[in-house]
């Protein structure tokens, strides 16, 4: 389901930037992220899921996805126990995306239902990484 298909998105951010990973601050590691994914949006992860924005503020790295599925048919607190580990993994062991948490940022992943009422909304820091 999601989680298989987080290599789709995945795919979309190993897009190579003229400033290294190393090299960028967290202003200008916002904005390769955001730069890199909006020409995808919206991207189509499953049958059920579509990424239908990104977005940035002074720290966070934003993606919004729309599962169209009514929200009570999706319990909140399970969904996001089930994908935390997903999602912790993909940020904290992607080369493309680390580098926002060493800087200080934080990957946020809100899911929204058919309704787009919020199902839920994961924030990843570098202290969710382990090492």
């Amino acid at each position: 389901m999601i989680i298989n298909k987080l290599g789709t998105l995945i795919l979309g951010l190993l897009l190579t930037s003229s400033i290294s990973a190393n090299q960028r601050n967290l202003e200008q590691e916002l904005g390769y992220l955001h730069d890199t994914m909006q020409p995808l949006i919206p991207l189509v992860i499953d049958d059920a899921t579509r990424l239908v924005a990104a977005d940035i503020n002074e720290t966070t790295f934003s993606r919004t996805f729309h599962i169209a599925v009514p929200q009570e048919a999706i319990e909140g607190d399970v969904f996001a126990l089930t994908m935390m580990p997903a999602l912790v993994s993909y940020v904290c062991n992607t080369d493309n995306q680390k580098p926002l948490l060493t800087l200080g940022g934080k990957h946020r992943f809100v899911y929204l239902a058919l309704t787009k009422e919020v199902i839920t909304d994961i924030s990843i820091a570098l202290e969710d990484c382990v090492n």
